[in-house]
């Protein structure tokens, strides 16, 4: 029937068809009405001059029929563009005939100022405008009464987006009298959520800064966008980032270290977009939502098929039919890392759970993702600060979470400590800027999580800190249950190019319940602050150690303020170049509480001074990676039962050579034992003992005859090979003179020494065999024969 239908195809059409087709071709894209290049559209109205309208006339679809009218006028009015006087005299006096036609619009664009006519338009449309586009300098310049009139009738609208945009060259006054209409309208857009304006101004600018103090009294601001063309003040985004309901600042690459200081001290849940970090929050936001992807917080990508080891392809088993205490506590034992590979450093930074294990539990069902997750955000491992934002995001999906997570650990972040001049692969390349972008993702995280209690970065053999910067550390001070801070800098690093300011003793006696202040290092000068000694500071500390050297400005400050404090608990102290002329009034009021020292070499003027002087208990040492043989020799002390060493390389240069130069001046009756308890050396990079080298074994043999035992990173020793003359060479006997010759097994058994009770590794090596190797070798021979010499 439809093909005998002698109407138009066009009228049998449905509604919703004809709508579709309308809305698809009266559209404008809201990237073109946001436009803010004015020449774009000087170019298509100058394409539509040239060819009579034939490139652009969206309206003539609306001579088809009545139907496509009715249809599409409110398609071709939702949104309005007015870029001269006589369109907008034209929208006046259509609005005038049809005022029905005025409810249609939504989006409104006024390129400029159009007397009573653009008056007319705005209040038309008044109530149903959502977006407002407007040439912002200009209202400022008004003077005439249709001018003013069309200014004073912003304040009549109510948007929710609002784009003011500021014509390139222009200047304002620094004394101008013109009433700052554009500021009176912004005060009034209570719905307003988005705003994009320039936020250039300075201190004199009258019109700007109004502007910038409405957008602060917002109560509805989410967003605020600054043009990609702009650099903005911070002056100005100061009094506009104070609005309640803000989360966003887009700077589109426009942020100074300043802006980041600010944002990151004063309104940390404000999200300032732009920085180094620009694709952190598109990425996180967009692609970090889903459990999977925001619970595996390392730099590691998820597990490949093709990688799949054999037990990948056991099927599941239902775990409804588990109970949730039985199941909690299998996940908790699943999470639990494979042993470490045997030749991995100890110090190396992972996470403290398997991540392959973790990304397939989060995969089972949602019971066991639910209880998976709960053991994850406990403790969760940032490989990155872009993980860490992630992490943050998600949370905020998942409030019932937030309560959980108790600490935050870090991998290989934050800033290095020290520049190598050869080291130019690893070197930052801007690392003011990596500080800042760091203090201000671990500012927004913290602002969200209350009950942390542990942050560790890296670890002790990590060249990089991570900057705290006074701000951040008078929001953590507000843990109340803060106990440990690990890899951290106190204050901000001036190496890297930014002033490193004070750090006040008021900052740092918030800190109550810090136990830990490991692997740190002190930045910033120490300022007493009025009315808080120093004696308030960090009264609950049981470790304090600084593994990392401070300026040379910062050192003699930062020994007096030591001193100064109370320290009532403290046990363990570090620092890696000790010089006792600055620290010896440290030492004289808390070296008898000392049990354990860190450092790589302490110097002393006076003879009479040493740090066995000074801090008699100490029964442990530990020793630097930098340590070299003049640290070693710069230290002995008659109570010290364990020394640490963290060198790097497996030969151990500088524990070797002074162990060599004692042993020397032992002989010679120059010296006596330098550490004459000792009972073990810990090395924590020697790891295993069958890795290879034997020059740190033949240290261990020789430690081992003076009754020092030394520990590889497991904790383990190696038993040396005997040391005693070995069997005597076997003789064949003589029959003239008839006597039994000694069996060979039994003169190594009689020459092997006992255990000591320590774990004991055997040598791996063919060509280097053990005792109990030799003896088996001998048992079973004799199982053979009697005789020895059969």
């Amino acid at each position: 029937m439809a093909l005998l239908d002698p109407r138009p195809r066009s009228r049998t059409w449905s509604l919703e068809c004809i709508r579709l087709i309308l809305g698809h071709l009266l559209n404008v894209p809201e990237q073109r009405f946001a436009s803010l290049d004015l020449d774009e559209f000087n170019d298509r109205q100058l394409a539509a001059l040239s060819t009579r309208g034939v490139s652009w006339d969206p309206w003539r679809l609306l001579l088809v029929c009545k139907l496509w009218r009715e249809v599409g006028e409110p398609l071709l009015y939702y949104t309005v563009v007015v870029r001269s006087q006589a369109q907008a005299q034209t929208l006046a006096d259509t609005f005038r005939e049809h005022p029905a036609l005025a409810r249609h619009v939504r989006q409104l664009r006024l390129e400029g100022l159009y007397g009573h006519a653009g008056a007319y338009v705005l209040h038309c449309t008044a109530a149903t405008v959502l977006d407002i586009w407007l040439e912002e300098s200009g209202y400022n310049s008004a003077r005439n009464t249709g001018d003013i009139a069309q200014a004073a009738a912003l304040s009549w609208l109510n948007p929710r987006k609002a784009i003011l945009h500021k014509e390139k060259g222009y200047y304002y006054g620094r004394i101008d009298s013109t009433p700052a209409y554009v500021a009176q309208a912004v005060a009034r857009w209570s719905r307003l959520e988005y705003v994009n304006w320039v936020f250039g101004f300075s201190s004199e600018h009258k019109q700007e800064r109004a502007i910038a103090v409405a957008i602060g009294t917002l109560p509805n601001l989410n967003v605020i966008a600054i043009p990609t063309r702009c650099t903005p003040k911070l002056e100005a985004l100061k009094l506009a980032a104070i609005s309640p309901a803000l989360r966003r600042v887009i700077a589109h690459g426009h942020v100074t270290v300043e802006m980041m200081v600010w944002f990151a001290s004063n309104v940390p849940s404000v999200a300032l977009e732009g920085g180094p970090w620009s694709s952190y929050w598109s990425y996180a936001r967009k692609e970090l939502q889903s459990a999977v992807c925001t619970a595996i917080f390392s730099d590691d990508p998820p597990p490949d098929s093709k990688f799949k080891r054999q037990e990948d392809d056991v099927p599941i088993v239902h775990t409804k039919q588990l109970p949730g205490e039985v199941l909690d506590v299998v996940i908790g034992m699943a999470l639990q890392p494979a042993p470490d590979d045997k030749y991995q450093d100890a110090t190396d930074c992972r996470a403290w759970y398997d991540q392959r294990r973790s990304h397939r539990l989060l995969q089972v069902s949602r019971q066991v993702r639910e209880l998976t997750l709960t053991y994850l955000v406990q403790r969760p491992y940032f490989g990155s600060i872009r993980n860490m934002v992630s992490f943050t995001n998600f949370m905020l999906t998942r409030p019932d979470l937030v309560h959980r997570v108790a600490a935050l650990e870090f991998g290989q972040i934050g800033t290095r400590t020290r520049e190598d001049s050869e080291d130019f692969w690893n070197k930052d390349r801007d690392p003011a800027e990596k500080a800042i972008s760091n203090v201000y993702a671990l500012t927004l995280c913290v602002t969200s999580l209350r009950n942390i209690r542990r942050i560790k970065v890296g670890s002790i053999a990590s060249e990089r800190v991570l900057d705290l910067s006074p701000s951040l550390l008078e929001a953590l001070g507000t843990f109340l249950q803060l106990e440990e801070l690990s890899g951290v800098s106190i204050g901000w690093n001036p190496s890297h190019g930014y002033r490193a300011g004070r750090l006040t003793s008021q900052c740092l006696a918030r800190f109550r319940s810090l136990r830990i202040l490991d692997n740190a290092m002190w930045s910033s000068t120490p300022v007493l602050s009025e009315n808080v000694p120093w004696c308030s500071v960090f009264n609950a500390l049981q470790t304090l150690e600084f593994r990392h050297e401070s300026q040379r400005n910062v050192i003699s400050e930062l020994w007096k303020a030591l001193a100064l404090m109370e320290l009532p608990l403290l046990t363990s102290f570090g620092y890696p170049d000790i010089d006792l002329a600055q620290a010896t009034p440290f030492f004289e009021k808390h070296g008898m509480k000392l049990e354990r020292i860190v450092l790589n070499i302490c110097r002393s003027n006076n003879s009479a001074i040493s740090l066995e002087t000074l801090c008699p208990n100490v029964i442990e040492l530990e020793f630097g990676e930098e340590t070299n043989v003049d640290g070693y020799l710069s230290v002995q002390h008659h109570g010290v039962l364990r020394i640490i060493v963290n060198e790097w390389e497996h030969h151990l240069y500088g524990l070797a050579g002074w162990w060599r130069k004692w042993i020397e001046n032992r002989d010679g009756g120059i010296s006596l034992p330098p550490f004459p308890a000792l009972k073990e050396i810990h090395t924590r990079r020697v790891n295993p003992w069958s890795s290879g080298g034997r020059d740190w074994r033949a240290l261990a043999d020789d430690m081992r005859v003076e009754g020092v035992i030394m520990l590889s990173a497991r904790g383990e020793a190696w038993r040396s090979r005997l040391r005693r003359p070995g069997p005597k060479p076997v003789v064949i006997p003589d029959p003239a003179l008839d006597a039994p010759a000694s069996h060979p097994w039994e003169l190594l058994r009689e020459s092997g020494d006992g255990n000591d009770g320590v774990n004991y590794v055997v040598d791996a090596d063919g060509d280097d065999s053990d005792v109990e190797q030799d003896y088996d070798r001998f048992t079973e021979s004799d199982a053979a024969s009697d005789d020895p010499l059969s």
